[in-house]
């Protein structure tokens, strides 16, 4: 127990050395891999940057990841659906738990564009840039430089997000 402590610790108090998560072209997938990635993100204050399609269960970093961990570049694009069996086949519950864990400012967005999360929406809406930026900052050069300076894969598999 102690040795989890103290790994847990380590783990949040060197955040600077964990490569920066960057999402290029994330499809999403299942609901509680990403959940799992995304808290992990959190705890150990890993940077996301998101540079390109976040879609699906990716879009989670919006309840996930605080605003200060999570830059976007103009390439960003989110796109949200009503959650699914892997099929096609509308699950009511998964969509509960997806729209009890994506941030109350991005289902503002959502409900500007008509979907409440009540209700069975499977195609995606989409938020642009310009969206995205009321939800996160706007990546710097140096957010940008991070990933020059560090190996950073940009196949984003939940096991971890590379």
């Amino acid at each position: 127990m102690k040795t989890m402590l103290a790994l847990l610790v380590a783990l949040v108090s060197f955040p600077a050395l964990a490569r920066p998560l960057h999402i290029t072209f994330d499809l999403g997938g299942e609901l509680t891999a990403y959940y799992s990635a995304m808290v992990k993100a959190r705890m150990t204050g890993q940077k996301v940057i998101i540079d390109g399609i976040c879609l699906s269960a990716c879009t989670m970093v919006t309840g996930l990841v605080p605003r200060d961990q999570v830059c976007v570049t103009p390439r960003a694009v989110m796109g949200f659906h009503s959650a699914h069996d892997g099929t096609g086949v509308f699950e009511s519950e998964g969509t509960r738990l997806y729209w009890q864990i994506i941030g109350s400012d991005a289902k503002d967005l959502l409900r500007a564009k008509g979907w409440n999360g009540d209700t069975e929406h499977p195609d995606f809406i989409y938020l642009t840039y310009s969206e995205i930026k009321s939800l996160f900052r706007e990546c710097s050069p140096e957010d940008m430089a991070e990933l020059a300076t560090k190996e950073v894969k940009n196949d984003h598999a939940p096991e971890g997000l590379q």
